[in-house]
């Protein structure tokens, strides 16, 4: 059986090859989550951070349970306007990301894909974030 928060760690592994700093919801030193924003409260790494959010897991569907997961890299804003880098992160994510659809864990097969993708505004952090959302589906057969 994989939980939610399973389901965030494979997205936190297979984002490691971004080489930012990677935070997962329920695993943050300070600051909190409200909905899609993705921090509060927490100094953003002069080279970004990603946070992943995972949202409740479906259960006791025939074939598959699913969650969504909210994926957001965030990057300091530069004379308050968005780093251009930010969006060359977003099309590694989602490289990254869409290299990395189906796999194993705890002897469950899995798959995901992304939903949508976007760049929004943070402005109490002075940032902007690109926000990918992620279907991601466990298979409940055994």
């Amino acid at each position: 059986m994989i939980t939610e928060i399973d389901a965030g760690h494979v997205i936190y592994d297979d984002l490691e090859l971004m080489g930012l700093e990677r935070r997962l919801k329920g695993h943050l030193t300070k600051g909190g989550l409200e909905g899609e924003r993705p921090l509060v409260g927490e100094k953003i790494p002069d080279e970004g951070m990603i946070v992943i959010i995972p949202k409740r897991m479906s259960a006791d569907k025939t074939y598959f349970n699913d969650c969504t997961i909210e994926v957001n890299i965030l990057l300091k804003d530069i004379e308050g306007e968005a780093n251009p880098q930010l969006n060359e992160l977003l099309k590694k994510a989602i490289q990254t990301l869409s290299d990395n659809e189906v796999g194993k864990a705890e002897d469950v097969w899995y798959r995901y894909s992304i939903r949508s993708h976007g760049i929004e505004q943070e402005s109490r952090l002075s940032c902007h974030y690109a926000n990918i959302t992620i279907d991601f589906e466990t298979l409940n057969v055994r």
